[in-house]
């Protein structure tokens, strides 16, 4: 699996497996077991190509070299560079490190920004989200892969806590999450490409109140 060790750095871990294994199961197992491993090493070559030379200049052909996988190989299992990065994304930043309904809309907003920054701030993860975001506006299959991937695949991470609010009263019942999320969405991005250093925990309490606010208009 891919976690992040103390220098912020992706490694990969392979759990061995106990030696009583049968050679036919070993066998049986080789092939899937290789395929794990390829894509992790892809995964975390695409993550150090951003680090060292930005989303732009991230190409197939040095993931490919730096993983020791074939260029084709990649284009197989992701298609797209997009593909590949929202991926890449998806293991930098786990949907687990961002959970929070406590009730209170406006805490749980700013604790999963706040959460949200530390990661970029520490990873590659902006790097990669504001070269997919730049790329999406000249390439329709990068902004579809945003939506699908990034959007629809992670939104409940602010629709849950909005939606408990709503139910235990703390919201209006016709407060608009979508408008909250969109607003959410639309500063981060904003400030991921114009002013980075403002993704901090006071960036993440502002971003959430205004937020809250904008979901409250009617």
């Amino acid at each position: 699996m891919l976690v992040i060790d103390k220098t912020n750095r992706l490694v990969y871990i392979v759990s061995m497996q106990s030696t009583d294994i049968s050679p036919q199961k070993s066998r049986r197992s080789a092939g899937p077991l290789r395929s794990t491993q390829s894509k992790t090493a892809i995964l975390q070559a695409a993550i150090q190509v951003a680090q060292d030379d930005g989303y732009a200049a991230a190409s197939i052909e040095k993931i490919a070299r730096r993983a020791g996988a074939g260029k084709q190989t990649i284009y197989r299992w992701y298609g797209s560079k997009a593909a590949l990065f929202v991926d890449a994304y998806a293991a930098i930043v786990p949907v687990e490190a961002l959970e929070k309904s406590t009730g209170d809309a406006e805490a749980d907003v700013t604790f999963v920004l706040t959460a949200l920054f530390k990661i970029y701030n520490e990873t590659a993860a902006g790097i990669i989200l504001s070269g997919l975001v730049g790329a999406s506006a000249e390439d329709p299959g990068t902004a579809g892969q945003i939506r699908a991937g990034l959007m629809v695949g992670r939104g409940n991470v602010l629709r849950n806590p909005l939606d408990r609010a709503i139910a235990e009263g703390n919201l209006p019942r016709d407060f608009c999450v979508e408008t909250a999320i969109e607003t959410v969405i639309a500063l981060v991005w904003h400030r991921l490409l114009t002013a980075p250093n403002g993704l901090d925990a006071a960036g993440a309490g502002v971003i959430a109140r205004r937020a809250i606010a904008c979901g409250g208009i009617h």
